[in-house]
């Protein structure tokens, strides 16, 4: 299992790297909405929606609203989403901290799933496409949490003893979650030394950010277990062998790509 798991992480990262630096900007936007949609399928399963008509509801809402999103040109505007987004994630950690039973929040449990669908492929289809070196930007995003995530991961195992969301993910322990951030910490820190020396404000910036990013992307993370887990399934789908679905892959990215763009956007841009 471990080596199919890493067979296939390569694979992920050789395409992503590819579209993420060959690809023309549009082309890339394209691909992120094929993976979009993708998603959205397995999300009607998440969200327990089993007639084939809901099912192409939800899928025909998320592309028409990441459409609508992704053609918004005004500066003001786009902060204005960037901050609804963040929002809804605020909202998905009460639902988090709340538990409330998938039955009574049901309509409220799908749209914030297409909601953060459509911001996540926004988020990352503005930076390629408004901001300079979006590429570079977007690689670091991934490498914020993808560094989190094993970071989490082995100081978890390593010294794992409280538990953070026992009710929703019982793997997750307080211990994981402040590792990641002390790597994060380290890593932001050597990177915004290294890329822009001497300015101590980007430098102090970029490590708030990379922090920032961290934490969100747990959230993410937390709410795809949830809806896994209310429905009663292990993954979201069963398309990349040894990690599940697609879901399974980007759930921390639909939380962290928001408020990173949304940072990079006002601060850096």
């Amino acid at each position: 299992m471990l080596r199919q798991r890493i067979v296939t992480a390569a694979i992920l990262v050789a395409v992503f790297l590819a579209g993420l630096f060959l690809l023309p900007p549009k082309w890339f936007v394209l691909l992120l909405l094929a993976v979009g949609a993708m998603s959205a399928v397995e999300a009607t399963r998440l969200c327990d929606i089993q007639s084939r008509a809901g099912q192409v509801v939800f899928v025909l809402t998320f592309i028409v609203l990441s459409y609508s999103l992704y053609k918004i040109r005004n500066h003001d505007l786009v902060i204005f989403v960037y901050v609804v987004a963040v929002m809804t994630w605020l909202i998905i950690l009460w639902l988090l901290a709340t538990h409330p039973r998938h039955q009574e929040r049901r309509f409220l449990f799908v749209s914030l799933t297409v909601l953060s669908l459509s911001f996540a492929i926004f988020a990352i289809s503005d930076l390629m496409l408004t901001v300079d070196n979006g590429a570079l930007w977007i690689l670091g995003m991934f490498g914020v949490i993808w560094i989190a995530d094993a970071a989490a991961y082995f100081t978890g195992r390593r010294f794992g003893a409280r538990k953070l969301a026992p009710r929703i993910s019982p793997g997750k322990t307080i211990e994981g979650f402040k590792g990641s951030l002390f790597v994060i910490f380290a890593f932001s820190l050597a990177s915004g030394t290294i890329l822009w020396e001497n300015s101590y404000g980007r430098i102090l910036l970029w490590v708030l950010i990379c922090l920032i990013v961290a934490a969100f992307s747990v959230i993410g993370d937390l709410f795809i277990s949830m809806n896994k887990r209310i429905v009663g399934v292990k993954d979201s789908g069963k398309l990349l062998p040894g990690h599940g679905g697609i879901l399974d892959r980007i759930d921390s990215t639909l939380s962290a790509a928001p408020i990173y763009t949304l940072c990079v956007t006002v601060f850096f841009a």
